[in-house]
């Protein structure tokens, strides 16, 4: 008896530490800059690959005609709003970073348990 309860205290502790680690390396990846592309590929980037795609020879059409209408200009996010999404995000990635990490010990201390009172 005393065995199992330590060892359901390690799994616990365990558990903690990799909710934990989750949710520091979700904020961590959350505030990385994204990628861009760089990529420059023309409107005929099939040509710069011969025996690609012999098949296909797309003719581009362009438009005769286009419509211009006015756009709004872009206005920045105000601080609370940043904030707000901040707070909002951070607090996802907490939640479904536990939950998994819940899901996970739960069904590691199922295979242990079954694994020990198979082994009795």
């Amino acid at each position: 008896m005393l065995s199992s309860s330590i060892l359901e205290q390690i799994l616990t502790v365990r558990s903690g530490w990799t909710v934990a680690v989750a949710i520091a390396l979700l904020i961590a990846i959350g505030l990385v800059k994204p990628v861009r592309a760089t990529g420059t590929f023309t409107r005929r980037a099939w040509e710069k690959f011969p025996g690609l795609r012999p098949w296909l020879h797309p003719q581009i059409e362009t438009p005769s005609e286009t419509e211009r209408l006015p756009v709004p200009l872009y206005a920045r996010p105000t601080l609370l709003r940043r904030i707000a999404s901040l707070t909002a995000g951070a607090a996802l990635s907490a939640l479904l970073a536990a939950l998994v990490a819940l899901v996970l010990a739960a069904g590691a201390i199922w295979f242990i348990s079954t694994l020990t009172g198979r082994l009795k």
